[in-house]
């Protein structure tokens, strides 16, 4: 039932996530696909943390499930009758089994005949295949007879030998998963240099002229095509790697939770840091950077966004305290006149473009001689 609440007010919240992030985008396409992305991943990790925290407790219980059987079949075999060696059992500590047992002794304790008392403990640990099968193993020998003591001693080391196998299996393929670790950084790492290097070598250099004759820069995808396809791709990335990693280890699809939510955050914050922020490039030169006072000079600029040209953007420029404002041209320049300063010295010539709510500033230096 918790789990059920979980995955309902998860899901809940990742709805809410993917309207807010959809509106503040403007439904813009990219605005969508991170909406919807990081509401799936909202709507359902924390119904996949819980199954795993769940499923390590199973884990925990099964660990302790073969010594609280040899203790009851140690205390059977020095003559004590069954219930009174789980009353003996709820005395010690079986860490995580151990207010399983309590409430079985309880149940005992109350009246309840043995076989019903089983079943309910069966039914708190059914999720547990190790408990189960053991537990139905000791109430067929409790209604058809035999050696109890003996039986439970039985179960008790076959358990324990299968989960020494599960153990040494997880051993043997942990290197399997440090694999799958390497695997995702030099994908990171691929995707990085890509984004980096090849990408804006593409769209920029080879845009004019077309690459190799064949696509002219009309038919090039953007920039922001790229970006949005290396997330998409870093996300499935990371949690098919992560489910693959838990499966091939522990032989559980939840156990790949842990290992996707390490490899999505790895992969997301390396988006974030190397993919994600928008590129601008602001290029400023003076017709002279060594001036007489009052001589006149000319400042060229050129203004583009992740290889295209940005037009009409706004351009001020500041020198010696007086300020003159411009726009860019269809190529993304601009040009003014300026007049030197009349007093000799080193003056900076700050040039802010404010774009995209955004200020993008560029300082030159003019020398007054």
């Amino acid at each position: 039932m918790k789990k059920k609440k979980v995955l309902m007010v998860s899901i809940a919240v990742g709805i809410l996530i993917f309207v807010l992030g959809s509106v503040v985008s403007r439904f813009s396409l990219s605005g969508l696909l991170y909406s919807i992305v990081f509401g799936l991943i909202i709507a359902t990790f924390p119904y996949l943390i819980i199954d795993y925290i769940n499923s390590r407790k199973i884990r925990a219980l099964e660990l302790q499930f073969p010594e609280f059987l040899r203790n009851l079949a140690e205390s059977v075999k020095a003559g004590m009758t069954l219930p009174k060696a789980i009353e003996n059992a709820a005395k010690t500590d079986f860490g995580e089994l151990t207010p399983y047992i309590k409430k079985f002794h309880n149940l005992l304790s109350w009246g309840i005949p043995l076989p019903d008392a089983i079943k309910v403990f069966k039914k708190e640990t059914k999720e547990s295949s190790h408990i189960q099968r053991g537990l139905s193993i000791i109430m067929e020998a409790y209604y058809f007879g035999g050696n109890i003591a003996e039986i439970m001693a039985s179960v008790a080391d076959s358990t324990n030998q299968i989960i020494n196998i599960e153990k040494d299996r997880t051993s043997i393929m942990s290197q399997q998963t440090t694999v799958m670790y390497i695997v995702q950084f030099v994908f990171i790492a691929i995707l990085i240099g890509l984004f980096t290097v090849l990408i804006p070598l593409v769209t920029t250099e080879y845009g004019e002229s077309g690459i190799s004759g064949f696509l002219s820069r009309e038919n090039l995808p953007s920039v922001d095509y790229f970006r949005i396809l290396f997330f998409l791709t870093i996300v499935i990335q990371s949690v098919a790697n992560g489910v693959v990693a838990g499966e091939t280890q522990e032989g559980r699809l939840s156990a790949g939770v842990k290992h996707s939510g390490i490899m999505l955050i790895i992969g997301l914050v390396s988006y974030l840091i190397f993919i994600y922020p928008i590129n601008y490039s602001l290029n400023v030169s003076l017709s002279k950077n060594i001036a007489y006072p009052s001589e006149s000079i000319e400042l060229i600029g050129h203004f583009e966004k992740e290889g295209t040209n940005i037009q009409g953007a706004l351009v001020n420029i500041t020198l010696a305290n007086k300020s003159i404002q411009t726009i860019t041209d269809a190529r993304g320049d601009f040009k003014v006149d300026l007049k030197a300063p009349s007093k000799i010295g080193d003056y900076n010539i700050v040039v802010i473009i404010a774009y995209d709510k955004k200020s993008i500033i560029q300082e030159i230096t003019l020398q007054v001689r």
